[in-house]
C-alpha cells in the first residue's frame, strides 16, 4: 500500500539525490518549491509555500532527507484526501455543495447540521466564493 511504501522509504533516498543538485545533503527552500511542484503538480503559491514551510521543520533553510521523507508522507495524505474529496462528490461535478455534505454527515451518523452551519462550513473556505468547494478549497480546509 501507499502507507508501506512511505514506511520502507521506497525511492525516497534516489528522489532525494537527483533533487539535491550540489550533493551536499540538503535542498535548499528555494530548490523545494521546484521539488514540491515536480511532487504535487501545479499548486497554488500560498500552498507551494505553506508546504516548504511545513518541511523546513527547523527553520534553517535547508530540506534535509528527514524533511523530505515529510514531505512525501504529505503526498501520500494528499492523495488520500483526494479521495475523500470524490467521496464526498457524490455527483462528480468536481465540487462539493451543502447538499453533498449534508448528505455525507448524514450517511456517517454524525451529528446533524443546520443548513445554517453547513452553509457557514462552506463560506469559511470557499475562496472563489461560488457557495461549491472545489479540491483545492477542500484540501486548505484540512491542511489547517
Amino acid at each position: 500500500t501507499e502507507e508501506l511504501l512511505v514506511q520502507n522509504e521506497y525511492g525516497f533516498k534516489e528522489s532525494f539525490k537527483r533533487f539535491d543538485t550540489n550533493k551536499d545533503g540538503q535542498i535548499s527552500t528555494k530548490e523545494c518549491e521546484k521539488v514540491v511542484t515536480t511532487i504535487f503538480g501545479e499548486l497554488s503559491k500560498k500552498t507551494i509555500e505553506r508546504m516548504v514551510s511545513y518541511a523546513d521543520l527547523n527553520g534553517d533553510g535547508q530540506i534535509c532527507y528527514g524533511e523530505f521523507i515529510d514531505i512525501m508522507k504529505q503526498k501520500i495524505r494528499r492523495e488520500n484526501y483526494l479521495k475523500e474529496f470524490h467521496l464526498m462528490d457524490t455527483n462528480g461535478d468536481g465540487k462539493i455543495s451543502a447538499k453533498e455534505i449534508k448528505s455525507v454527515i448524514k450517511k456517517v451518523g454524525k451529528v446533524e447540521k443546520t443548513d445554517a452551519e453547513i452553509q457557514k462550513i462552506i463560506k469559511d473556505v470557499d475562496d472563489n466564493g461560488d457557495g461549491y468547494l472545489d479540491y483545492n478549497e477542500f484540501l486548505n480546509a484540512i491542511m489547517k
